[in-house]
């Protein structure tokens, strides 16, 4: 099982070196380093009341909360969590009143806080109401991607039987791409240059055929190139 904990511990070590006194992280690979918790597929799409509050708050000292909105807490995995301290936004209560209250405890008036690349502005925004007067700055490539990328070794064996599950699917030499596994939708076509198989819709020589594992094959035209 791959130490969080530990993670956490490499980017305070960062945050210290270069000045910054918290760190707010929303979906995310930088917030699944910190949390273990995957990002929904989707996250991109959410409306519901609230549902910005999710993310990873912590400082160089203070213990990280998990913030979660009530849907998401379905893709919630405790047994491969970081974070031990888990908030949930109650149904009936306002979304900024909870996440500025949650805030307030890290003490962020004035301090300095790094926050995700790519971060919601609707975030930002209440970041910025429950931290007066404070510094906002971009946990960048080196703050969080460098550390990313140095890897544990129960993490490179991960890596490693991945790669090796690949290489069965789609190793060299085949012609297509076709996939035997329950319920998982395959669109196949033919190579358009020697090894290599093109999986984008529209883009394939004959029409693509997408299969179900243990259902027919549905035939559907290929899309129109957007101009």
């Amino acid at each position: 099982m791959i130490d969080y904990k530990s993670n956490l511990q490499r980017v305070r070590a960062v945050m210290e070196q270069k000045g910054i006194d918290l760190m707010f992280l929303n979906y995310g690979p930088a917030m699944t380093y910190i949390t273990g918790q995957l990002t929904p597929m989707y996250y991109d799409n959410l409306n519901g009341t609230g549902d910005w509050v999710t993310g990873v708050i912590f400082g160089i000292e203070k213990d990280p909360v998990y913030i979660s909105y009530g849907e998401m807490m379905g893709w919630y995995n405790p047994e491969e969590s970081g974070v031990d301290d888990v908030r949930v936004l109650p149904e009936e209560e306002d979304p900024d009143l909870f996440f500025a209250n949650i805030i307030s405890e890290f003490k962020p008036a004035g301090k300095t806080i790094a926050v995700n690349k790519k971060l919601w502005s609707r975030i930002l925004l209440a970041l910025e109401a429950a931290a007066p007067g404070a510094r906002f700055v971009c946990a960048d490539d080196e703050m969080m991607d460098r550390i990313r990328a140095s890897k544990e070794p129960e993490e490179l064996k991960l890596m490693a039987r991945t790669a090796e599950i690949t290489d069965q699917v789609l190793g060299p030499g085949k012609g297509r791409f076709d996939v035997e596994a329950p319920g998982l939708l395959v669109q196949r076509c033919q190579p358009t240059v020697e090894g290599s198989s093109v999986l984008q819709m529209g883009q394939c020589p004959t029409e693509p055929e997408f299969t179900v594992h243990g259902l027919e094959p549905i035939q559907i035209a290929p899309a129109k190139p957007v101009a």
